[in-house]
C-alpha cells in the first residue's frame, strides 16, 4: 500500500494534531512543520503529495512560503490548501490562487471537508506525476531511438525513410540521399508520396494507415520518380514503432 506524505504547516501544535487526527488514514503519512524553514526542510527531505498551509506563520507568511515553493522545480507542482482565520477571505483566496493554491479553507476547518479535499487532490497529483514520468520515459525512448537510427542510417545499405502518421518524412538514410541526389534536410518535411510516381501514389495512404491501425508490416509495389524523369520500380515495406513508421525499400530496388 502506497503512503502519501501530507505536510501540515502551522505554528500551533494543537492545530497540527487536530488536522493529523482528521487525516487519520493508512494511505496518509502526516508530516509537520512549525515554520517556513521547517516546511522547506520537509519538502526537500520527503516526496510530499500535498501541503496544508496556514497563512499566519510567524517567520514568513503562507504566501511567502508558497512563492518560494513555486521557484523550485522539485516543489513547484505540489498542490497547496491554504488555511486562513479570516472569514472575509475573498482577497486572500485570490492572492493564494495566484501563487498556485488549489483550494482555500477558513477556520474552523471541517474534518470531513479537509479529508475529502485531501483525498481528491492527492489522487490528482499522483496521476499528474505518473503522466509526467511516462512522458519523460517516452521522450527518453524517442531520443535513444533517434540516436540509434542516426548511427544506422549513416552506414545502412538500403533506402529507409522515417514517416509520421500523415506520411511526412522526418528522417532518411544516407542511401536515400544518394538515390534522389538530395540532402537529408531537403528530403525531411516532405510528403513521402511526392517521391512516388503518379501511378503509385494512390496505394500508399492505405498501406500507411493499415500499418498504424493494425501494427502489422505492410508491403506494396511502388515506383520512385527521379528528377531525371526516369521511374525506379521498387517494393516498400512499412513497419510501425509507436508514433513513427519505418519505410524500407526492398533489396530488389536498383542502386
Amino acid at each position: 500500500m502506497q503512503n502519501h506524505n501530507i505536510l501540515i504547516v502551522d505554528d500551533d501544535l494543537i492545530t497540527q494534531r487536530l488536522y493529523e487526527a482528521y487525516l487519520k488514514d493508512p494511505t496518509f503519512r502526516v508530516l509537520k512543520a512549525l515554520s517556513g524553514k521547517e516546511c522547506f526542510q520537509q519538502v526537500h527531505a520527503n516526496p510530499v503529495s500535498l501541503i496544508i498551509l496556514d497563512i499566519g506563520i510567524p517567520d514568513m507568511n503562507g504566501y511567502e512560503i508558497a512563492a518560494q515553493l513555486k521557484l523550485s522545480v522539485e516543489t513547484s507542482e505540489i498542490p497547496i490548501i491554504f488555511i486562513t482565520g479570516n472569514t472575509d477571505s475573498s482577497f486572500e483566496a485570490g492572492k493564494g490562487y495566484e501563487l498556485g493554491a488549489v483550494d482555500f479553507l477558513t477556520k474552523p476547518v471541517d474534518a470531513k471537508t479537509l479529508r475529502r479535499k485531501t483525498t481528491a487532490l492527492v489522487k490528482t497529483y499522483e496521476k499528474h506525476k505518473m503522466a509526467l514520468t511516462e512522458l519523460e520515459g517516452a521522450k527518453k525512448t524517442n531520443r535513444e531511438l533517434e540516436e540509434r537510427l542516426k548511427a544506422i542510417f549513416s552506414v545502412y545499405p538500403r533506402v529507409i525513410f522515417i514517416l509520421d502518421k500523415s506520411g511526412v518524412i522526418t528522417d532518411c538514410s544516407a542511401r536515400a540521399e544518394r538515390l534522389f541526389v538530395l540532402t537529408k534536410s531537403e528530403i525531411a518535411g516532405r510528403q513521402f508520396m511526392t517521391f512516388l510516381s503518379e501511378q503509385c501514389r494512390a496505394e500508399f495512404p492505405g498501406a500507411l494507415g493499415k500499418a498504424f491501425s493494425s501494427g502489422s508490416r505492410q508491403e506494396f509495389t511502388c515506383a520512385f520518380a527521379r528528377n531525371s524523369g526516369s521511374d525506379i520500380p521498387a517494393r516498400a515495406f512499412i513497419s510501425v514503432n509507436g508514433q513513427i513508421a519505418l519505410c524500407e525499400i526492398g533489396p530488389e530496388q536498383p542502386s
